[in-house]
């Protein structure tokens, strides 16, 4: 007999109860498949359909941020802009250093869409009185990822306001339905209502937008928060973004301009700066995009500078600025006290923390 080279299964026959394992293996999974969408669809952890019966474990800050400005009694002349990692520039701070009243609109994943569409619902506000935009300008935030922007097509006020029609929200709403991400947080949302002193929410959004973040805040105060532990793991994520190859979006950078050109014709000052990062990060080679993506980025804000559409404030080691390693929550994240750091250096170009916390 001639030796088979191909490695083959035994054959196995069939047996009478195949037919009936199978309906049931299929139909326990998707009754369970259906019962986690349930759950994803009543609690809205990510505030992505509307349907909650419960707040939402990660903040749907776009309109709740549009509320508060929408609500507030006195309209600021300074407003943030920016993703995540400007929501704890403290607008204290900045009214201390600009002799302004300031509002912190940073959002959440914020990408040009979101900055464009929120100064055009500060425009449309019949109170308008900002002089100055201090915007956050992360790389991240103008390069073409798929995905990016969903958050604007989905709210309920800003929504209104966005710059073009993207996927729109129903191409997601499986992902939204199923993914990991939707389902943990969803359970944290039971158990966050079931036993509500279980633990402190991670994010808490003043009336004038600053962002703490109570629960970390709290471990700090009590020197349970193990900063350097937190970073390592945050940058090993984080580095997952900047893939190789990973670029600025000419679309973006499009979106950019046109807020820029805006804000002129508005006569609405705009500065801007890259957010520092924690130096673990930079110096991470699993980041391998980051640096060009600073670059390119610190390369666009310059441009725009000569052209007269804003004032650019560098932000790296190697122009002086004092980053502060132990004033991170993690690998992006500022706490408070570097926040002021910042905006000390963006209006004074001075080390030092020129607000108290």
């Amino acid at each position: 007999m001639s030796a088979d080279s191909v490695h083959r299964h035994r054959t196995v026959e069939s047996a009478p109860g195949d037919r009936a394992f199978l309906a049931t293996f299929v139909a326990t999974f998707a009754g369970l498949a259906a019962l986690l969408a349930g759950l994803v669809w009543i609690t809205d952890p990510t505030a992505a359909f509307g349907t909650a019966v419960l707040p939402p474990v990660v903040s749907a800050d776009r309109d709740y941020k549009a509320s508060l400005y929408r609500d507030g009694t006195a309209r600021p002349q300074v407003v943030v802009l920016g993703s995540s990692r400007v929501k704890t520039l403290r607008p204290a701070c900045i009214a201390s250093l600009a002799e302004a009243p300031a509002f912190n609109f940073g959002v959440n994943a914020g990408v040009a869409e979101d900055y464009l569409a929120i100064f055009r619902f500060l425009r449309s506000d019949p109170g308008f009185a900002v002089r100055e935009i201090l915007l956050g300008a992360d790389p991240e935030a103008f390069t073409g990822e798929p995905g990016a922007g969903r958050a604007l097509e989905t709210s309920r006020i800003l929504g209104a306001y966005a710059p073009r029609a993207g996927t729109g929200p129903q191409a997601s709403r499986a992902a939204d339905l199923f993914s990991l991400e939707s389902v943990a947080a969803s359970f944290r949302s039971l158990r966050r209502h079931l036993l509500p002193a279980a633990e402190l929410p991670q994010e808490a959004i003043a009336s004038d937008g600053w962002q703490t973040h109570p629960k970390w805040d709290a471990e700090i105060a009590a020197g349970e928060f193990i900063q350097p532990v937190r970073v390592s793991e945050s940058v090993v994520s984080v580095s997952r973004r900047y893939r190789p190859g990973l670029r600025l979006s000419a679309e973006r950078l499009e979106l950019l301009e046109e807020l820029l050109q805006e804000a002129r014709r508005a006569g609405v000052a705009v500065t801007a700066f890259i957010p520092p990062v924690h130096p673990d990060l930079e110096g991470n080679r699993a980041a391998e995009s980051l640096p060009s993506l600073t670059a390119d980025m610190e390369a666009v804000l310059r441009d725009a500078e000569r052209r007269g559409l804003l004032r650019f404030v560098e932000t790296s080691e190697g122009a002086g600025y004092p980053n502060d390693p132990g004033l991170y929550y993690d690998a992006v994240h500022m706490m408070p006290e570097n926040g002021d750091r910042l905006l000390t250096w963006v209006y004074r170009g001075t080390e030092g923390a020129g607000c108290a916390v």
